[in-house]
């Protein structure tokens, strides 16, 4: 997240657009979430099988990891402050590792008595091919 004050929520409206995001995975990347999830499948690590066994083009970036993408996109966005409320995701189709993955979104819906903001979230590689969606709640601090 960057170190942006908060984005005040009165000057939010339903439509306003998330900034953009890149990210690019790296072996590193994966290696840790491997590790602090673990999750063992050899698609996140062994190329040789994930390309021969599994017919991919490359080391499969894990879902979690993607979902991640997609909070700190919203977070990044908000500013220094707001916090994660809730978030759902759903993936569509696979990310591979070094490859850049785009995160945006749009504000989706308002609460300004509890002071959260849905954000409908979505990532997409560099075709434009949608690979994770999902809402991110994000609460705004009280003032």
């Amino acid at each position: 997240m960057n170190g942006a004050m908060v984005r005040p929520i009165e000057s939010l409206s339903v439509g306003s657009a998330i900034t953009p995001l890149d990210r690019a995975p790296s072996t590193v990347d994966l290696f840790q979430m491997s590790a602090t999830l673990g999750i063992a499948h050899r698609i996140h690590y062994d190329d040789p099988y994930t390309r021969n066994e599994e017919g991919h083009r490359a080391i499969l970036v894990q879902g979690p990891l993607q979902a991640s993408y997609i909070v700190q996109a919203a977070l990044a966005w908000a500013g220094h402050g707001v916090s994660p409320y809730s978030f759902t995701f759903r993936h569509l189709s696979p990310a591979y590792v070094d490859e850049v993955i785009t995160c945006g979104g749009l504000v989706s819906a308002i609460d300004p008595a509890d002071r959260r903001v849905t954000c409908a979230m979505w990532s997409e590689n560099k075709d434009g091919v949608k690979l994770t969606v999902g809402d991110v709640v994000l609460q705004w601090p009280r003032v």
